[in-house]
């Protein structure tokens, strides 16, 4: 089938042809009509001056009358004309069979200029055959110059139109071969000049598609040189392309892994990017409806309206702060887009509300010792107790709230320290059984004073449990967990220290029989300044920051700490550290013993 272009330029050639084939065709009929008239015009004129010395013997008496109608016979027959001699008077001397009374229709116009002397030469109706003819006269003279007649040649048209209309079949027959050959020869030249715009039309629907690799062969001619420009401009755009794909994605990977949430909307909300902050925050983009959250599209709407900057804090959920920074995209005066920021502020507000609640606990903590201190001072000074005895007894109370006060500004400076992360600890290599083993036995004695067995589980075969942390703070934290299992265990019962070996971790348990703790205390007993009997005296127990440091010790040390309890129970509080598997040098990890 052929193509549009095809179509159009065979149509154009075609069209010219047939336009120069009919104006070359009426210049050439029209030519040869005349010239063919002319020269019968020319034939005739010099027959009719021939026939003027042939008929004279009319005049002198040498022809007979029937030999020069003979003679005007054969010459008409061979001219195709009707032949008429005239003498001076106008008489009929002689004539061409056929005429009959119709000479009598001659002009005496056409006579009168002949007899004067005058060749008369006319195309057109002939009244005397009554058809269009050729119509010459010419005078006859004698060899004196003297004019005795007139001869008058009449020939029709209608032969000379016959071989006008053979020569206009003839041109038609040849213009339809021509015609032939020419429609061949179109369809090869729009075939070929279609082929490669074609081959164009194809490569840059293939560019339009995002395929910049294609390429169009290309000759010497003006589409040759088309087609080179085209594989050019086809480089370019490819190399412009992966240029601009390549920052494309090097910004979405930006955006899509900023820890801050990203959306780009148009003026009317339709989203265009989302990125995993934000998909994590609202959802999936097919789930995303700004009716849902309001304020942010009261948000996005100013900025359609003032084309400015806008922000505003919002809580998404319950537990989820957001802070929203929009800012237009504008081209010129025109808005084409707002990019809208979210920030997760929920942790700095969970901070601020850690701190406004510290600040309190603190508060709390320090005005029972501070009130004692005070109160028994304010009782010594006055007077009030005047026994002696009384008296130690406060001093004592003094002392104790003292001590207690220096323990919490200690443990608030070690908690500070350990703020700092793995910084803040002096990691070695240590076996952790020694360690474990050495503190079991430093509080065989307090165990005992308080009528509980205190009993050590430890692998057997196994003397390097290799860990790399801070040893002192791990002896810290278990001895943590020993003060207060002894704290909270009756007399009579069981303390357990159990050390176990896994693959790559090595685990303490120490496993009390004490109240337990309810479980939804249980994720509670790690903030700072909790303590799950509140109603506790002043000098009872610590300051609740034992457990909150030990929880920061082991997470700086790359662990893991938990708590098992069951209400009425006991509770199991526990940690594990990563294990090291090459042995360790001498000095490092002596044998314990195993008792």
């Amino acid at each position: 089938m052929m193509n549009k272009i095809g179509l159009k330029l065979t149509a154009s050639y075609i069209l010219v042809i047939v336009v120069a084939t009919l104006v070359l065709g009426l210049l050439f009929a029209g030519t040869a009509r005349r010239f063919l008239f002319a020269e019968k015009q020319r034939e005739l004129v010099r027959k009719g001056k021939q026939l003027g010395q042939t008929v004279i013997g009319f005049f002198t008496g040498e022809i007979s009358a029937a030999t020069g109608e003979k003679i005007l016979e054969v010459t008409g027959q061979h001219l195709e004309a009707k032949i008429l001699v005239l003498d001076r008077q106008g008489r009929r001397l002689a004539m061409t069979p056929g005429l009959g009374l119709r000479g009598a229709l001659l002009s005496r116009v056409d006579f009168a200029r002949v007899i004067k002397g005058e060749t008369v030469v006319r195309r057109g109706y002939n009244p005397i055959l009554g058809v269009n003819a050729i119509f010459v006269g010419t005078p006859v003279q004698t060899k004196g110059g003297q004019i005795v007649g007139a001869v008058f040649l009449i020939a029709p048209l209608t032969a000379m139109s016959g071989l006008i209309s053979g020569l206009w079949r003839l041109g038609a027959f040849a213009a339809l071969i021509g015609f032939a050959f020419a429609l061949l020869l179109a369809l090869y030249l729009s075939r070929t000049i279609s082929a490669p715009i074609l081959r164009l039309q194809a490569a840059a629907a293939a560019m339009a598609k995002g395929n910049f690799n294609v390429r169009v062969p290309f000759g010497s001619d003006e589409i040759g040189a088309l087609a080179a420009a085209f594989n050019r401009m086809a480089d370019e755009l490819g190399k412009s392309m992966a240029a601009l794909n390549r920052e494309k994605h090097k910004v979405e990977r930006i955006l899509a892994d900023l820890a801050e949430g990203v959306l780009a909307v148009e003026p009317n909300g339709t989203l265009m990017f989302i990125n995993n902050k934000a998909r994590e925050l609202f959802g999936e983009p097919a789930a995303l409806s700004f009716e849902a959250f309001p304020a942010i599209q009261d948000l996005i709407g100013k900025v359609v309206e003032t084309h400015r900057p806008e922000r505003t804090e919002l809580n998404l959920r319950e537990d989820t702060a957001i802070l929203a920074h929009t800012s237009p995209l504008l081209d010129g005066e025109q808005l084409w887009g707002i990019i809208v920021v979210f920030q997760d502020i929920t942790a700095l507000r969970q901070v601020e509300k850690l701190r406004k609640q510290l600040n309190a606990d603190l508060a709390h903590e320090l005005r029972a010792p501070l009130t004692i201190i005070q109160g028994q001072t304010e009782a010594l000074l006055d007077g009030v107790i005047e026994e002696e005895a009384e008296k130690q007894k406060a001093l004592r109370d003094i002392l104790g709230e003292t001590v207690r006060l220096s323990e919490m500004v200690r443990a608030l400076l070690e908690i500070a320290h350990l703020d700092r992360g793995p910084q803040a600890l002096n990691k070695r290599v240590f076996c952790l059984k020694t360690l474990v083993v050495s503190l079991a036995e430093k509080y065989q004695a307090i165990a005992k004073k308080k009528k509980i067995t205190l009993t050590t589980i430890l692998p057997a075969g196994d003397n390097f449990l290799l860990v790399e942390a801070d040893e002192a703070r791990i002896g810290q934290v278990i001895r943590n967990f020993l003060d207060n299992a002894l704290r909270y265990t009756p007399p009579g019962e069981e303390v357990l220290i159990r050390l176990q070996a896994q693959d790559d971790t090595v685990q303490v348990e120490v496993t009390d029989r004490g109240p337990g703790i309810p479980e939804a205390e249980q994720p509670l007993i790690w903030e700072r300044f909790y303590k799950v009997n509140k109603a506790r005296t002043a000098g009872e127990g610590g300051v609740g920051l034992g457990l909150a440091i030990a929880k920061d010790i082991i997470q700086a040390t790359g662990g893991e700490i938990w708590v098992k309890s069951t209400e009425g129970k006991g509770a199991t509080f526990g940690f594990s550290l990563p294990r090291l598997s090459s042995p360790p040098p001498p000095d490092h990890c002596p044998s314990p013993n195993s008792g």
